[in-house]
């Protein structure tokens, strides 16, 4: 907690998990360890040290299980709990999480003393205060479980607390919309009880004012028109007009007031009839026009509702302007409504009153001939909204099709999709000839039926031709009722048709517990009305559709025939809710139920139709794809399986590919796998080959591969592969023009890889390039730029570079001066600060050995520990920081003689060379520069450094493919041919004989491997151990087989091989282990 070092909450972590592994559930101790460890979980996810807060929030939950009340512990428990649930919260804004956060705390303050100090802090601002803030800014919800949720914050402010006015305002209006949704009278009384308070805690000058006092005006507004008491509606018009007072002429709402304030002044009048509370209203919709000029998505309303007072001043007056004026307003709104607006019907009903009225008192033709066809207009209107009203037509033949989207059994008539209708006559008229009757297309599906009609005599005993599924009529009724309704509700978007349709269906599901057949088929269709309802905005709970749905799923394994409807039915809620809420774990969770429904579905048929569209599968990839990069053995299952969704062809497989290939290559920058980085590399050469020259991105694609080839030639030395990356840095950079915004990152990177090719091959060219790059990119990253650190530090590179060949000390000065401001850019938390404290000092180092002040070596010792001290143990980066500390400490001992210095260098050499997670090019490097030292300096390490030159050695070449390439692996070391030699001298000279044969028998037994690593002597193996000299015999000659591709031209085709070499070589070994454990053989 001081110091910020991850390594420490590592170790924390580990020890307290230890701890609870040696309390099982049984131990008494076993609630204290679960929160200790979700202690320091959760502080580590609060510094963004940890990313899993899920399995924090499981300690914590079981922990409170564990201490029921009135156990002494439970009021911690219910603390820790609530504050792991607001981190969550607070990081994904998860509703659930604030909700259940609410009503920890409501039962947990009555449990704290105040003066306490868990009351304290339970009740400051990072505890209740942001509770009540996070619960005051959820969606409005008008269920019950959502206006619990409200009275359960609101408990949580008391009399006096300052966010008591918000957090009223917030359950009154669910009350408010519970009351126009559902018409108990109650709700309504409570809300206008609420807002009186809310607005009495609110002074004359608060900005929110205005929106508390509409808000009990338009409720004391509908309990007039409910209950019609006439002091709610002079109340109501009081308060409109001091909201309006509070709105003066510029206010970005002064127009709904006057829209508010007009409306009640209209019903006041035609209570009273006062003709000036008319005319008041006609000024202010006057003025409310004029903010609502064309264009404005209100005006329409604003024109009917003048055009509206305008009749009614009429209707008392008599005056034909008015009439004529409300006709010429009312034609204006019409021409602004849609054809489909649920409220058109009622602009035709108003404008053919005011015509009707017009034409008795000019008797003209026109205006009642336009009058009546108006109100068959409004009908027909009516009649698509309300399809139930009866008609008074001849006798008719109404023909349904009905679908049940379930191949299982079928709960009730089905939903109808399809209806026409035709006279008996004409249906009897086709005699005994078959004929087809089509359907409206549904879902691009024309549906048609072929029949022939006959008079036959009706059945005596009706009963007789009941079908099976009418035994349970009340579940059918109810869920054709529940269909009809929400068919309603989907073409007239009226929510009463939605609650209606779920509350048939939750009758349904009632009546078909968890045993009853239909079980699952209920739990659907209450989660698809549900759902409907969801996205449309009209119901805020998705978390009890989502539950629904997967319970019909759990009732529906594979292979019921309904498994992939209810794989889909559960991916569409979740991408819903992932669409609103954008909670990762949701499109985490589709995309692999997509993964396990396509292969369900073919091609051709519906459901792979909509599974495979726009808002199925390529909305949970594209929103996969936008998911934070991450390196975790599950992050990279999923863009697997996200990769799956996207066969060869598909538009978005380049999208999916680069995840999955930065994922890859992150894993192994953390682990230092090899196999990640091929993988990510043939990934990134398919994903460019996939992406056109002009493409927008192919920049990008081009970059990350060359960054991944740069990965692997640090970590084995094959310089084809810098070739490759700086070829690849430069078609990108190609791709970016002065201008362009990336150009200074492809600048940075082609420096920094033709620094690398020059260390390997020294050429100036590559040099006085990679300065001049980086120097251009440098300009293009001025200071206050949030990469210019990254760029000072590569320019300090390379110019510590050039010192170190041609030691102008002018390159060395500048290159500590651009190291030093990086350092001053570069957070103490950032990633690769370690790599700039290394760097720095180096370049000391190297001016300590020219001008020899002590200041430098000391600074240079210094940075190295702080660079040490900020990483893990098997990072991989500290390879860099044990090689430049054993160089300072060289550097003094050459120059002090302190042989301290000399024992402190040998053992970063030692730590260097042994450093599992850097590259073995490197480690080799290191280890032949420990035995040169050790040799140089007569240090008693000399033995121990040639050993470890030939363990790193063996461990290099055998993982090349052919013996030319492992010979040229051997010999690309300086002084690596006389190595054995080299080693058997030294022994001798320390007279250490055995030592020396050792190392002689060694350095054959290397050449011998080199030479002939595949033909292996089997015949005493085969009569000690047939089983183990057949494998032996199988792998090797898989490894000859593996040569083949060595020779191939296509960098794709030696990746793979050389993957699958590596792959060979660790079965090979593993097969020579178990060979040595038998006797003889050892």
């Amino acid at each position: 907690m001081t110091s910020k070092t991850v390594s420490h909450l590592n170790d924390a972590v580990q020890h307290f998990q230890s701890v609870l592994d040696q309390c099982p559930v049984s131990h008494p101790d076993h609630a204290a360890a679960l929160t200790n460890l979700a202690y320091a979980r959760l502080k580590g996810y609060i510094r963004n040290d940890l990313e899993d807060i899920d399995a924090t929030t499981s300690l914590f939950r079981e922990a409170l299980a564990l201490r029921p009340q009135p156990h002494p512990d439970h009021p911690l428990s219910l603390h820790n709990l609530a504050v792991a649930l607001t981190w969550r919260h607070n990081k994904k804004s998860t509703a659930a999480d604030i909700r259940e956060a609410a009503k920890l705390y409501h039962e947990l303050l009555p449990l704290c003393p105040e003066g306490t100090y868990l009351r304290s802090i339970a009740a400051g601002a990072n505890g209740v205060d942001y509770v009540i803030n996070g619960c005051n800014k959820l969606p409005k919800d008008a269920s019950d479980e959502g206006i619990h949720l409200r009275r359960v914050v609101l408990e949580l402010c008391p009399l006096g607390h300052q966010r008591r006015p918000r957090t009223l305002y917030a359950l009154l209006q669910s009350l408010y919309t519970r009351f126009t949704q559902c018409g108990s009278i109650d709700d309504l009384d409570e809300s206008i009880k609420l807002s009186r308070e809310a607005v009495s805690l609110l002074s004359d000058g608060h900005p929110e004012r205005d929106s508390y006092l509409n808000e009990l005006a338009l409720s004391l507004q509908y309990r007039f028109d409910h209950q019609g008491k006439p002091n709610d509606l002079d109340e109501a018009i009081s308060l409109y007009e001091e909201a309006l007072r509070l709105r003066p002429v510029g206010h970005k709402t002064r127009d709904s007031s006057l829209g508010n304030l007009g409306l009640a002044l209209i019903a006041r009048f035609n209570k009273r009839g006062n003709i000036d509370d008319m005319t008041q209203a006609i000024s202010l919709y006057r003025e409310a026009l004029t903010l609502r000029p064309p264009g404005h998505p209100g005006r329409d309303t604003t024109l009917n509702n003048l055009a509206l007072a305008l009749q009614n001043r009429y209707r008392k007056l008599h005056v034909i302007e008015d009439l004529n004026e409300a006709i010429d307003r009312y034609r204006e709104s019409l021409r602004l409504r849609r054809h489909d607006h649920p409220e058109r019907h009622l602009i035709l009903s108003n404008l053919s009153a005011s015509l009707c009225s017009r034409f008795m008192q000019t008797r003209e033709n026109e205006d009642i001939e336009e009058a009546i066809n108006l109100c068959r207009e409004s009908l027909a209107a009516l009649s698509s909204l309300h399809p139930d009203r009866p008609s008074h037509v001849s006798p008719t033949l109404s023909i349904e099709i009905r679908a049940s989207y379930e191949a299982g059994r079928m709960l009730g008539s089905g939903e109808l999709i399809g209806k026409l209708q035709t006279s008996w006559d004409d249906l009897l008229d086709h005699g005994d000839d078959p004929f087809v009757l089509s359907f409206p297309p549904v879902c691009d599906v024309h549906p048609s039926l072929t029949l022939k009609a006959a008079i036959v005599h009706a059945c005596d005993d009706q009963d007789v031709v009941l079908s099976d599924f009418l035994v349970d009529c009340e579940i059918a009724r109810d869920t054709d009722a529940g269909h009809a309704q929400l068919a309603a509700y989907m073409t007239s978007k009226m929510v009463s048709h939605l609650n209606i349709a779920v509350q048939h269906f939750q009758s349904v599901l009632d009546q078909c517990p968890v045993s009853h057949p239909d079980h699952a088929a209920a739990l659907t269709n209450l989660a698809y009305a549900r759902l409907k309802g969801y996205i449309r905005n009209n119901l805020q709970d998705i978390d009890i559709t989502t539950s629904l749905f997967r319970d019909a799923l759990a009732l529906r394994p594979q292979p019921h025939a309904d498994h992939p409807l209810s794989l889909h039915n559960l991916a569409v809620a979740l991408s819903w809710r992932h669409n609103k809420k954008s909670t990762a774990a949701d499109i985490r969770e589709a995309a692999k139920l997509y993964h396990e429904l396509l292969p369900l579905c073919p091609e051709g048929t519906y459901l792979r139709s909509i599974a495979a569209g726009a808002y199925g599968v390529d909305y949970v990839i594209d929103r996969c794809n936008n998911l934070p990069a991450d390196a975790s053995d599950e992050g990279i299952h999923l863009r697997r399986v996200v990769l799956k969704l996207c066969p060869l062809g598909h538009q978005r497989r380049p999208d999916a590919l680069y995840p999955l290939l930065q994922s890859l290559c992150t894993r192994f920058t953390q682990c230092g796998s090899i196999d990640d980085l091929d993988e990510s590399i043939k990934l990134g050469r398919e994903a460019v080959s996939l992406l056109s020259d002009g493409h927008p991105e192919r920049d990008s694609y081009l970059s990350h591969l060359a960054l991944s080839l740069e990965y692997r030639f640090k970590h084995q030395g094959k310089p084809n592969d810098l070739d490759e990356a700086i070829s690849l840095y430069e078609e990108a950079l190609r791709l970016c023009p002065v201008g362009h915004k990336h150009r200074d990152s492809y600048l940075d990177n082609l420096g920094r890889a033709l620094i690398a090719r020059f260390n390997k091959r020294d050429d100036i060219d590559d040099m006085t390039r990679a300065i001049s790059l980086l120097r251009e990119a440098l300009t293009l990253r001025p200071p206050g730029h949030p990469r210019r650190d990254t760029t000072l530090n590569n320019l300090a590179l390379a110019l510590h570079t050039r010192y170190n060949e041609w030691h102008v000390i002018e390159d060395i000065n500048e290159a500590i001066d651009r190291y030093r401001e990086s350092l001053r850019l570069t957070r103490h938390d950032h990633p690769e600060r370690d790599a700039t404290l290394s760097n720095l000092s180096a370049s000391l180092c190297s001016r300590f050995m020219q001008t020899r002040e002590n200041e430098d070596i000391e600074e240079a010792i210094n940075l190295c520990r702080e660079s040490l001290a900020a990483l893990s143990s098997l990072h991989p980066s500290r390879y860099f920081s044990y090689i430049w500390l054993q160089e300072a400490y060289l550097s003094r001992y050459r120059i002090l003689h302190d042989p301290a210095d000399l024992s402190l260098a040998v053992e970063n050499f030692r730590l260097a060379s042994g450093h599992p997670t850097q590259g073995l090019p490197s480690r080799i490097e290191s280890a032949l520069r420990w035995v040169a030292e050790a040799e140089r300096r007569q240090h008693d390490s000399s033995l121990e450094a040639y050993q470890m030159c030939f363990e790193l050695f063996d461990s290099h070449v055998m993982t090349r493919l052919s013996i030319i390439s492992r010979r040229e692996a051997a010999t690309a070391f300086r002084g690596a041919q006389s190595l054995p030699v080299d080693a058997a001298s030294c022994a001798i000279r320390r007279d250490n004989l055995r030592r020396a044969v050792e190392f002689v028998e060694q350095g054959r037994g290397q050449q011998w491997s080199l030479a002939s690593r595949l033909r292996t002597p089997l015949e005493d193996l085969k009569s000690a151990s047939p089983q183990l000299a057949q494998k032996l015999l199988g792998i090797n000659k898989r490894l000859s087989h593996a040569q083949g591709s060595v020779g191939s031209a296509d960098p794709a085709t030696a990746d793979r091989a050389a993957t699958k070499y590596r792959r060979l070589t660790k079965q090979w070994e593993a097969a020579v282990a178990e060979i040595r454990n038998l006797q003889g053989f050892s």
